[in-house]
């Protein structure tokens, strides 16, 4: 996975390691994220 700041601002981004069963959805979230890109926020 990769992190985008599609600002000129500074940006950083927290990682959380949680247990359960994310990884098995990781496939649905990702296919959610292909169908609904996000638009452009430099607006």
């Amino acid at each position: 996975m990769t992190f985008e700041n599609r600002s000129s601002e500074r940006a950083g981004m927290l990682s959380v390691s949680a247990p359960g069963n994310f990884e098995e959805e990781m496939p649905a979230i990702a296919q959610w994220f292909a169908e609904n890109p996000p638009g452009d926020t430099r607006g």
